[in-house]
């Protein structure tokens, strides 16, 4: 047997080792049983190599071998060694065993429970298998099923809690979970599935009323029979008051000539978010007048209105209007800037004298007001053969007188011969005109060839101006001329060109200075056509623009004569400022100054008679400003735009004289007329008295 086991590698001996573990209770026995393997590993059928267990009393254990070999062909018996060790390693049990017997060994131990290991040997080869002894320990716990079984003080064991019976939902952090529980390791324990924790939605946005708010859902997992998803809105919050969102804005143009309309626009809550509800006008708002929030609101007194400056009349009174917004309401009205009685203007004469017969003119006779201007009947010059016709103005009528034209002719010599200038009158308008045909007039007494009108030898010696001058000096009658007019004061035309003194340009002088206004700032013609004039009487001598520093005449041109003049500075939107009886000596330069005190004022500045600087009518705003005092604030009312001595109603009871007064009481008077003659005439016209139309009654007896 040990040289075939020897010449055979496959040699194995397989042992199959089975415990059968019995629990016993006091004076109770259990039953035996008994298990055999299988040597299929060593291909050897019906032999079998088997261990026996037997369990009996306090954990008594019988081990049973019967041992096999595998020679490659068949199962032979070996002979072989069993022993049984305990958990602890030490040998508790041995036994020789021959060939082909079944050999035993038995072991009781009633203390310690765990592994017990069978050995034995087989020619030399150790082959080992394991047992268990279980009998239990008090209180130990181990698992049967799905129940823990406790260890009984007698070793037996106990039914203590079956898991399955804890299955179900549980706390999981601040969800739920479900749990399926089974034992193991002698406790219970649990598998989860399900597992949930609370979370929130994300916000949805809803209206309520006229506010859009969020809130978001809450997803709150607990038990309730299971784990289940209760769900709630939670976190509400105010997102936005759609009110916050209404305005008001103002439609069509901004303009205190159009029409402007005020508008409100109401936002809701619809759906998710604010929206137009409604877009409606609330108020329109038209001349003079825009749009402010809700209502509207007025233009200033000082803003133009729809209708344009300009002149107009007021019965026989050219004004100018200002027209301007009220300032309290949708309207206009206008204030009279500047005022001019056409019925009392001064008549024009486009020739400037009632006695320029060489000058064809027009007359213009100013009678009343239409259409913002004054208008007038016209009276141009006009001829009936040799006699002129000529119109002046007078004031505010006119003149006219007969002139005969010949009255300009004059004799005068050439050559010794005496010639007359022929006059006549034309052209239209009519004036006197030299017709240039010369009729011989002179007689030549002597026969020298020289008339006895041309006797003397001077050229210029024709006239009082000209006496005891000639071309050439003649000793004892006469002097010679001079080039130009040296002597501008002797009373004679020293270069005989006609004019003498100062009526010859070569004893002119000059005009020159400056035109301010009142604030010193310079009056430019190109800015306010600024100008002065040099008048003699009615005549306009010569006009002086200004420059761009005010200046008028500033190279000092000698291009007026010698003389007396009124000089006169103007300024659109200024007072005319009048310097009278300026001396020009012959050949002098003269300044005249329009500043200071003697500088032009604005037409609507306030004077101390409460009237304007470029009017004569009274204004109720002026009170109290340079000077200016009316008799009491109703004073300034009722004598507003009247004139200085103007009576006006000042109470039921009284009236006053504008400005000052003082009031007193009104006078009813009554005329008495008598009459011894046999004729009465009356005659009754409507006058102005006081500013006021009148009845003047004339009664004539006789």
């Amino acid at each position: 047997m040990e040289a075939l086991t020897k010449k055979n590698p496959y040699f194995r001996l397989v042992v199959y080792f089975t415990a059968f573990l019995a629990l016993f209770s006091i004076n109770t026995q259990s039953s035996f049983s008994q298990w055999a393997g299988d040597c299929g590993f060593c291909g050897c059928s019906d032999t079998y190599s088997c261990i026996l267990w037997d369990g009996e009393g306090c954990g008594s254990v019988t081990l049973c071998v019967q041992g096999y070999y595998c020679n490659g062909n068949a199962c032979v018996p070996s002979d072989r060694t069993v022993e049984i060790k305990n958990p602890s390693g030490g040998v508790v049990a041995s036994q020789n065993c021959p060939s082909s017997e079944t050999c035993g060994v038995s072991y009781s131990y009633c203390g310690q429970a765990g592994q017990y290991t069978a050995e034995f040997t087989a020619d030399g080869e150790a082959v080992s298998a394991n047992a268990y002894y279980c009998g239990c320990a008090d209180g130990s716990k181990q698992c049967s099923g799905s129940w823990v079984q406790t260890c009984t003080a007698s070793g037996t064991w106990s039914d203590t809690q079956n898991c399955d019976s804890t299955d179900g939902c549980y706390a999981y952090g601040n969800g739920c979970e479900q749990r399926n529980y089974y034992c193991s390791g002698g406790g219970c324990t649990y598998s989860s599935s399900g597992q949930s924790t609370d979370y929130y939605d994300g916000y949805v946005n809803y209206c309520s009323g006229e506010t859009v708010r969020k809130h978001q859902i809450l997803h709150d997992f607990y038990c309730s029979g299971s784990c289940s998803d209760h769900t709630s809105w939670q976190n509400d919050q105010l997102v936005q008051d759609c009110n916050s969102n209404n305005y008001y804005y103002d439609q069509g143009a901004d303009s205190p000539i159009s029409t402007n309309y005020c508008r409100y626009v109401d936002y809701t809550c619809s759906g998710t978010g604010c929206a137009v509800a409604t877009d409606t006008v609330v108020a329109t708002c038209g001349t003079c007048a825009y749009c402010s929030g809700s209502g509207c609101s007025f233009y200033s007194s000082s803003t133009q209105g729809p209708t344009s400056d300009g002149w107009a009349c007021n019965g026989a009174i050219r004004e100018y209007r200002d027209y301007h917004c009220t300032g309290t309401g949708a309207s206009e009205t206008y204030t009279p800037s500047q005022q001019e009685d056409c019925a009392a203007k001064s008549s024009t004469d486009s020739d400037g004298s009632p006695a320029a017969y060489t000058t064809g003119g027009t007359v213009t006779d100013y009678t009343g007001c239409s259409s913002g201007n004054c208008a007038a009947s016209t009276y141009a010059d006009s001829c009936s053969g040799t006699v002129l016709t000529e119109y002046g103005a007078s004031g505010a009528s006119y003149t006219s007188g007969n002139y005969n034209c010949e009255s300009y002719e004059t004799a005068f010599c050439s050559n010794g011969k005496q010639y007359r200038n022929e006059w006549s009158c034309g052209s239209s308008p009519g004036q006197c005109y030299d017709t240039g045909t010369d009729t011989q007039i002179g007689t030549d007494t002597d026969g020298d060839g020289v008339d006895q009108q041309c006797e003397d030898t001077a050229a210029c010696d024709r006239n009082a101006a000209t006496a005891g001058i000639c071309n050439t000096a003649v000793s004892g009658k006469c002097v010679a001329k001079t080039a130009s007019e040296a002597l501008c004061s002797d009373g004679k035309d020293n270069d005989c060109d006609g004019l003498a003194d100062c009526s010859d340009p070569d004893c002119a002088g000059s005009l020159s200075g400056s035109i301010k206004n009142s604030n010193g700032e310079a009056l430019t013609n190109a800015d306010n056509n600024a100008k002065a004039e040099a008048y003699q009487g009615a005549i306009r001598a010569n006009t002086y623009s200004s420059d761009a520093s005010g200046n008028y005449n500033p190279s000092k041109t000698r291009d007026v004569l010698c003389g007396t003049y009124n000089v006169v500075a103007s300024a659109e939107q200024y007072v005319s400022k009048s310097v009278p009886s300026v001396q020009v000596p012959p050949q002098t330069d003269v300044i005249v100054q329009f500043t200071g005190s003697n500088a032009l004022a604005q037409g609507t500045q306030c004077e101390a008679d409460c009237t304007y600087a470029g009017d004569n009518t009274l204004h109720q705003e002026c009170n109290n400003v340079n000077g200016c005092s009316f008799y009491s604030p109703q004073a300034a009312v009722v004598c507003n735009l009247a004139q200085e001595g103007w009576e006006r109603i000042y109470s039921e009871t009284q009236t006053i004289t504008c400005p000052s007064g003082p009031p007193q009481e009104k006078l009813t008077t009554q005329a008495s007329v008598s009459c011894s003659e046999e004729n009465l005439v009356k005659l009754t016209k409507i006058v102005i008295y006081k500013g006021e139309p009148v009845k003047m009654v004339v009664t004539v007896c006789g």
